[in-house]
């Protein structure tokens, strides 16, 4: 059996502050996961993971392989959410993986910086 033991850095903006984020591969499943446990948002990801709720947006650019691609029902809640605002995403729908390493997040409230 292969066990992947890679890391990976990013940089997390919250509440105006940058903080430098390194997690292994199997460590959280998405980045919503990962966001709670780290940073303990109150409310983020109401839903729990379903992609409806957009209650854990982010903001993400230069994101690249299969995780740039919309998830499930995140076109739809995006385009009744945030019109037109193409690097917003829904944390919950975001892999912990390799198209993570080294890309800024930042961490939206009701649509905006936080």
């Amino acid at each position: 059996m292969f066990i992947r033991n890679r890391n990976i850095e990013f940089t997390v903006i919250y509440s105006g502050e940058e903080h430098q984020v390194k997690t292994s591969w199997g460590e959280y499943q998405t980045l919503r996961l990962l966001l709670v446990n780290r940073f303990n948002i109150s409310g983020f990801g109401q839903c729990g993971g379903m992609g409806r709720c957009a209650t854990c947006l982010i903001e993400i650019e230069d994101i690249y392989g299969s995780t740039g691609f919309l998830k499930r029902n995140e076109h739809t809640s995006l385009q009744r959410t945030i019109k037109g605002y193409s690097i917003v995403r829904f944390a919950c729908q975001i892999p912990v993986n390799d198209d993570l390493a080294n890309v800024t997040i930042k961490i939206l409230k009701d649509g905006r910086a936080s």
